[in-house]
């Protein structure tokens, strides 16, 4: 929670009145295709049973690992046998940052994973480490963001992508599909931005409570929503990201996003 939060409407200035709201375009047979060509394993034709109480994520039994396909979304998750078995390298040992973006980099144009579009990446990584032993890295996973006209996607809209210390890869989750623009929107004036962040209506991930923020920046973005509505569609809206630096109850200090509904 923010006890006090400080906004001022000049730095709406030079943002659009208003924007698109697209549909996310759920193809399964393009999710087949796109999880064919990452794992080199053409599952049109195999066989499939469904999840125990998911009705509509596919699982298939691969040579060397499994692939589950959500029909509602069309996103998909590989996982070969060998995810959970690597027992860690030291960082030394194991491939490079670089490497892997430039083989993640390779794969997506390769097969057109994001349909053209920009995307930003991040890197993470699965640790272990005993009491007496240093740090060893079991897998190295790449965070790929697609965007929107240019603008960053918050939500489910990623992909990523998990290597082992040779960089083959392991697991891939595939959350994203092409899009299609529905209808442009009106956008929510500086002053409907105060009144929803004084009623409370938005979200930000804090590590604490702050006892006063200070908004410094605002940019228009986009939001994928996880699930498809009652009427099997997934739409992806503007929002606003505002950047505030906050106080803690200890004065502790702490840069941090707050998302607010952009449409009007």
């Amino acid at each position: 929670s923010i006890e006090d939060l400080e906004f001022r409407e000049e730095i709406f200035e030079g943002i659009s009145d208003n924007a698109p709201v697209y549909c996310s375009d759920i193809d399964v047979e393009r999710s087949i295709r796109n999880a064919s060509a990452c794992i080199g394993v053409d599952i049109k034709d195999l066989d499939y049973t469904y999840m125990p109480g998911q009705i509509n994520t596919r699982k298939y039994k691969l040579p060397g690992g499994m692939l589950y396909l959500t029909e509602s979304t069309g996103y998909w998750n590989y996982k070969s046998d060998t995810s959970s078995s690597e027992d860690g390298v030291v960082a030394e040992k194991f491939i490079s940052d670089d490497e892997i973006k430039v083989k993640t980099a390779e794969l997506i144009k390769s097969y057109d994973l994001l349909d053209g579009k920009s995307y930003n990446v991040s890197m993470g990584s699965s640790t272990t480490c005993g009491w007496n032993s240093p740090e060893k890295i079991m897998s190295k996973d790449v965070y790929v963001y697609p965007n929107i006209d240019d603008k960053e996607v918050y939500g489910v809209d990623r992909m990523i992508i998990s290597y082992d210390s040779e960089g083959n890869i392991i697991e891939i989750f595939y959350c994203c599909n092409p899009v299609s623009k529905v209808t442009d929107v009106a956008l929510k004036s500086a002053d409907a931005v105060k009144k929803a962040l004084d009623a409370g209506d938005y979200s930000a991930a804090l590590s604490y409570s702050m006892k006063s923020a200070d908004i410094r920046s605002v940019k228009l973005a986009y939001y994928a929503d996880s699930a498809p509505n009652h009427k099997g569609k997934l739409y992806i809206y503007p929002v606003y990201v505002l950047t505030a630096e906050g106080t803690g109850i200890s004065n502790d200090t702490e840069e941090f996003d707050i998302i607010v509904d952009a449409v009007a």
